[in-house]
């Protein structure tokens, strides 16, 4: 849903693993093609990018693996080519001390789930160990007034809520 104050300039998608020709097809494997959404909005006759990002599950978990490196250097440079004040969130699938997070980190943006030193994002829905899975990051020229998890569970997903103002 996109605010009634704001004006959508464009939509789009980048293929961050795999591409549209892949299409969405397991073929017996485990994952599939993964992209990046984008909207670039006007709030307040201010620019804004807004990314929504599903990064790929792997059965060996959400550490590093030679794909999800890829993943996240391909994210990297869907990133870069946008200027301007800039949020990437979702459910990225991925640990928050790994390489590739790293490299999604090295584009400037700010990792709010490690600034606020979160340490989970899973409800009790879901039963394993492993309790990072959703991020916001912000870029320089978005200022954070509030970042929290709340406590509602509707999901295996604590859904994160981000305030900020475009500076």
């Amino acid at each position: 849903f996109v605010h009634k104050k704001c004006t959508v300039e464009k939509e789009g998608d980048t293929f961050v693993s795999g591409n549209r020709e892949d299409g969405v097809n397991y073929g017996g494997r485990k994952d599939h093609t993964r992209n990046v959404q984008y909207l670039q909005l006007t709030a307040d006759e201010k620019p804004i990018f807004v990314h929504n990002f599903h990064g790929m599950w792997s059965a060996e978990g959400k550490i590093d693996t030679e794909r999800r490196i890829q993943q996240s250097k391909n994210l990297a440079s869907h990133l870069h080519k946008h200027d301007g004040p800039q949020i990437v969130c979702g459910d990225f699938n991925m640990r928050p001390d790994t390489k590739s997070m790293e490299i999604i980190e090295s584009t400037g943006f700010r990792n709010l789930v490690t600034e606020f030193d979160v340490t989970d994002t899973r409800t009790s829905f879901y039963d394993k160990d492993e309790r990072f899975a959703d991020y916001i990051l912000a870029s320089s020229g978005i200022t954070v007034n509030d970042f929290q998890v709340l406590p509602d569970e509707v999901s295996d997903h604590a859904p994160l809520l981000l305030d900020f103002s475009i500076s």
